[in-house]
């Protein structure tokens, strides 16, 4: 499943408002649910993402094996590969985290 740079970010922001909103008062099965869910679409949209960018690979690959002098033919894109898997890897890190820090600050606020 290819998920672009829109529908990601709306995968994010719906998960961080529901940990805003509601996270102090899920119960673990949920978190769990949910943090289940939110990282198994993240690693689908990238792993979609690599599927889409094997086959640019090899389109590429056809158009030089015909001697094209296309400006597609520029040489590069790995370091836009590994820019885009480090950074959604944060992110989803990031959104993670504060899922887990919203939860311990609940907890110690009914320790007092």
């Amino acid at each position: 499943m290819y998920m672009d740079g829109a529908a990601f970010m709306t995968l994010l922001s719906a998960y961080i408002i529901v940990v805003h909103l509601v996270g102090r008062t899920l119960t673990k099965f949920q978190i769990a649910f949910i943090n289940f869910t939110f990282i198994g679409l993240a690693i689908s949209s990238m792993l979609g993402w690599l599927s889409f960018m094997g086959r640019i690979s090899a389109l590429l690959e056809d158009l030089a094996e015909l001697n094209s002098n296309s400006a597609f033919m520029v040489e590069g894109g790995s370091e836009a590969t590994i820019i885009y898997f480090t950074f959604r890897t944060l992110v989803v890190l990031g959104a993670i985290i504060y899922m887990f820090q919203i939860r311990r600050s609940n907890d110690s606020k009914t320790d007092t």
